[in-house]
């Protein structure tokens, strides 16, 4: 008798057992991906398969008999161009346009779709260019990719960004392929739907709407994965897209602020030739003058060739160290005491210079430099009484090396020339 009953007690149970095996609901994960145009928010189903892909998703969503919607998770991304913070919007904004659609076509209830935050598609780029094995200087972009950080910021604002190193690097060829090739491909949204299918039964879906031939093809992409989706249609061409522009370096603008602060108004002008090298011309002109009892009167220029040090594909051009061979001249009149003052009828000096560049924002840096070699100039010493120059020496010349002849802390402005043209 207590065999009997342990045996059907075990009977039962395996009975419960599969017939919970059977009933039992079991989860799925379906991911969709559409695609933009560039800097649009809104989706366009006539480009690519976006049409297709939108039936499969609308169809999957829809609450057939069989299967329990648990939740929409919504992802919008964009490709590099512009700013983090607009493409952050923009990614937004790209996942808000699918929320509101899919709410609109399917019924959805609002509290089962959710939005993640936006981003740029930073790892499909990576993806994208680690599989162009024939791309030029793959691994220097790659190298990009991986190591910088996607901004760098100081309490001025923007220093440095990843995107930035990518345009400026090798004059921007890598930036120009990637943007041809690849960038139509991280403007997208993916649509992530969690459902839960009770096993054994199956979905009806009427058809009575639609014509003989979207009934095929949506029975068609309604019994394929989503990820295989792009296999059973035609192929097509990307479609073109604008090329961004490609901020090449043309020259820098820069003042001597100690220059500045003797009231001395000066200007320099510094040209990046290749990456290593730039050559610097500078001015400066002060003439002050109160009646004949003081006299602040210099105008000279220069010329120099530098030298920049470092791995320049990593640097922003006209930063780092630096050495160089620089040459000047002017003429100059000094007066500090009421009665007596120095002439200079010219000067020349040439000599070794040295100095170091900090990017301190997008565009603007601080460079500290000096200079030291060889000068000769003629000059006079004159006296005056009231308004009157009552004696003048004769003309002295003076020569000296190894003197420190220049000393620059600089505010410097570097200037960009876009692909179209044009100064910004």
């Amino acid at each position: 008798m207590k065999a009997t009953f342990i045996h059907a007690v075990l009977m039962v149970s395996l009975l419960l057992m599969l017939n919970s095996r059977d009933c039992r609901s079991q989860e799925h994960i379906h991911t969709w991906k559409l695609f933009f145009s560039r800097g649009m928010d809104t989706l366009k189903l006539g480009d690519g398969h976006n049409q297709a892909i939108m039936d499969s998703l609308t169809l999957k969503v829809s609450g057939h008999t069989g299967q329990i919607l648990r939740r929409i998770e919504i992802q919008g991304f964009a490709s590099p161009e512009g700013g983090r913070t607009y493409n952050i919007s923009l990614a937004n904004r790209r996942g808000e346009h699918l929320k509101s659609r899919i709410l609109r076509i399917s019924g959805v209830s609002d509290s089962l779709v959710s939005i993640i935050g936006g981003a740029v598609a930073w790892e499909q780029l990576k993806t994208l260019v680690s599989s162009s094995l024939s791309m030029k200087y793959r691994d220097e972009v790659l190298n990009i990719l991986t190591r910088v950080p996607e901004e760098t910021r100081s309490k001025y604002g923007l220093v440095d960004s990843r995107n930035r190193q990518l345009m400026e690097l090798k004059y921007g060829q890598p930036y120009l392929f990637m943007s041809e090739r690849f960038f139509s491909e991280l403007r997208y949204a993916t649509v992530t739907v969690v459902y839960e299918k009770i096993a054994g039964t199956t979905a009806a879906i009427s058809m009575d709407t639609i014509s003989a031939t979207e009934a095929d093809t949506i029975k068609t992409i309604a019994s394929t994965s989503p990820d295989k989706i792009q296999d059973i249609l035609p192929s097509t061409e990307p479609e073109a897209t604008e090329i961004p522009y490609i901020r090449r370096s043309l020259f820098a603008v820069k003042t001597n602020m100690l220059y500045d602060l003797a009231l001395t108004p000066n200007l320099e002008i510094e040209v990046p030739i290749g990456k290593r090298w730039s050559l610097n011309t500078e001015f400066q002109r002060g003439w002050w003058k109160r009646d004949d009892t003081f006299c602040w009167q210099i105008e000279a220029a220069g010329l120099e060739g530098r030298y920049w040090f470092g791995e320049r594909d990593k640097k922003r051009v006209l930063t780092g160290w630096f050495a160089g061979v620089f040459a000047g001249g002017g003429f100059y009149d000094f007066q500090f005491k009421r009665d007596e003052g120095y002439q200079g009828e010219f000067y020349v000096m040439t000599g070794l210079s040295g100095g170091y560049a900090k990017q301190i924002r997008r565009d603007w840096s601080l460079e500290f430099s000096f200079g030291t070699g060889y000068i000769t100039m003629d000059y006079k010493h004159y006296r005056v009484t009231g308004h009157e120059l009552i004696a003048q020496g004769p003309v002295m010349r003076y020569k000296a090396a190894f003197l420190p002849l220049k000393a620059k802390i600089s505010l410097v402005c570097l200037l960009h020339r876009n692909k179209k043209g044009g100064i910004r």
